[in-house]
């Protein structure tokens, strides 16, 4: 796509860009608010100043760019490759940078306040001057090659259960990776960027639950009762939701790729948005919205 029929499409109230190429282009003092550029490649691009407040560049390769003074609050930075590159000044603050790459980058000045860096690679990044204050580390390279681990965060089956039976209900950013929490009683518990990839929630009961752009990676939710939750934005890749109760579910703006929903009871709500790419549905068919079907088979064609 031409830059120019890139730019007319967004001002015409187009968001929607994921897998596009735009490459060496200059998009310096653009304003690109809640757009989506995921798997994009703008490898080269000059985006000095540009608003992508929101916008979400998941898996976009935006290797050798230059990136001075943008704005990416609160954007989604999950597996963004950001290789050579040069963020001076740049704020990512509340941004999600989930096992992004950025080795060998300029971070200097950079605003990261709250973001979340867990799995991220920093090895040989320049972070001088940085504001990290209520950063995550979790499995953090940092550019000396040590792995950072912030332990006020990153929590054990234990000490989360205890912080819910005192009442606590809203956690937010927290790391609840491979934890064990089956047959966990967690009605109406708030997960806001909660990282649970891998954990096992077998039979736990999440009865008007809300989890927002939390990780259920490799999730087992297996007979789990997921009644009245709402999922906005997160990412269920190859979760098991097998025998799971999913009444009035709101999976709006959530990622189902290979999430397996085999023998699921009473699957109600809406899914305005929702990414299906061999998702398993109760009834044992696969679904694949033909969009990220094509997206999948230019990605493996680019491999």
């Amino acid at each position: 796509m031409e830059l120019q029929e890139f730019l007319k499409r967004y001002n015409d109230g187009e968001r929607d860009f994921s897998g596009i190429v735009l490459k060496a282009v200059d998009l310096s003092d653009t304003e690109l608010t809640s757009i989506d550029l995921s798997d994009a490649d703008l490898s080269n691009a000059h985006l000095t100043r540009t608003d992508l407040t929101d916008a979400n560049l998941s898996y976009t390769n935006l290797n050798g760019c230059r990136l001075l003074n943008t704005i990416l609050t609160n954007s989604n930075l999950t597996g963004t490759n950001f290789r050579n590159s040069n963020l001076e000044r740049a704020n990512l603050s509340y941004a999600n940078l989930i096992y992004a790459s950025l080795a060998n980058t300029i971070l200097k000045f950079v605003d990261l306040t709250g973001a979340n860096l867990t799995g991220a690679n920093l090895t040989d990044a320049n972070l001088t001057d940085a504001n990290l204050t209520d950063a995550l580390f979790c499995n953090t390279v940092m550019p000396d090659g040590q792995i950072e681990n912030d332990p006020d965060r990153v929590l054990t089956a234990e000490e989360f259960l205890r912080r819910y039976a005192a009442g606590e209900r809203k956690f937010y950013g927290i790391v609840l990776r491979n934890v064990d929490l089956s047959g966990a009683s967690l009605e109406r518990v708030i997960f806001d960027k909660v990282n649970l990839s891998n954990a096992n929630l077998e039979n736990a009961n999440l009865e008007s639950a809300d989890f927002s752009d939390t990780n259920f990676t490799d999730v087992n939710l297996s007979g789990a009762n997921l009644d009245y939750t709402k999922w906005s934005g997160s990412n269920l890749t190859n979760a098991n939701l097998t025998n799971a109760r999913l009444t009035s579910i709101i999976f709006d703006g959530a990622n189902l790729t290979g999430t397996d929903m085999t023998n699921a009871e009473n699957l109600t709500g809406s899914d305005e948005g929702v990414v299906y790419y061999n998702t398993i549905l109760p009834d044992g068919t696969v679904k694949t919205d033909p969009h990220h079907a094509f997206l999948r088979k230019m990605w493996e064609l680019g491999d």
